[in-house]
């Protein structure tokens, strides 16, 4: 699993997506998950959201009053709950 936001800040972003797909579509064949990770903050919210297009689901994560919450923010082919989750191990 790496992080992707570094290849929003080297190049341009017609070929990041187009490379994003790509790998999403080779895993989808391939029969194998595929995790994507983008730092907050790193694009704009019209670029995230034509990357979240191309993806099956997304998870957000953040930290918040010292507990790691989780949620499932979209599902293609199922309904997600938006609700926080603590995440936090105790």
């Amino acid at each position: 699993m790496d992080s992707i936001s570094s290849l929003f800040l080297n190049f341009e972003l017609a070929y990041v997506q187009r490379f994003i797909a790509f790998l999403a579509r080779s895993g989808h064949f391939a029969g194998v998950s595929t995790v994507f990770i983008v730092e907050q903050g790193i694009c704009s919210e019209q670029t995230l959201n034509n990357i979240k297009y191309i993806m099956d689901g997304v998870l957000e994560f953040k930290n918040e009053d010292e507990k790691f919450l989780g949620r499932a923010q979209t599902m293609k082919w199922g309904i997600a709950k938006s609700e926080w989750i603590d995440a936090t191990q105790a």
